[in-house]
């Protein structure tokens, strides 16, 4: 991996732990990166800007597939793995793209899952550009997605 790769993996750390000192040893693996953390008795939980709550927005806004493992008593492991927006690689594998938050948003509203919302955005047209610039197009459409 990159040089580059690996210090956008340790800027990302870094803003989900609110510091390189708020978690330990960095470590690089085949194709991830990865830290732990000391989470105690309390674990780890989506509320009020908590750690895994960070990751997992910050995972879909910067474009990294993340992962969470036990990493022993008290202890979790955070895995992350660079991958390629759907619009800038529409050929690759499912495994090899990352939705947006916008877009796993969306996914959960058309049933969960991932698979088909991909497979379906694969294969729809490409938007033109006036579609792109009228926003009222994307009003009506998140509108939608959200009632």
């Amino acid at each position: 991996m990159s040089g580059d790769a690996k210090a956008e993996a340790c800027a990302f750390f870094a803003k989900v732990f609110h510091g390189s000192h708020h978690h330990g040893k960095f470590r690089q693996g085949l194709g991830h990166y990865q830290v732990s953390c000391h989470v105690g008795e309390a674990g780890a939980a989506t509320y009020n800007n908590d750690v895994l709550t960070r990751f997992v927005l910050l995972c879909h806004q910067e474009c990294w597939r993340g992962a969470v493992r036990n990493g022993g008593p008290g202890a979790l492991v955070f895995m992350i793995t660079k991958r390629a927006r759907i619009e800038d690689r529409p050929n690759e594998e499912m495994s090899a793209v990352h939705p947006t938050l916008q877009q796993a948003v969306e996914c959960l509203a058309e049933g969960g899952h991932w698979g088909t919302y991909w497979r379906a955005r694969k294969e729809a047209p490409a938007p033109t550009v006036v579609e792109i610039a009228n926003p009222e197009a994307w009003a009506k459409t998140w509108d939608e997605v959200l009632p």
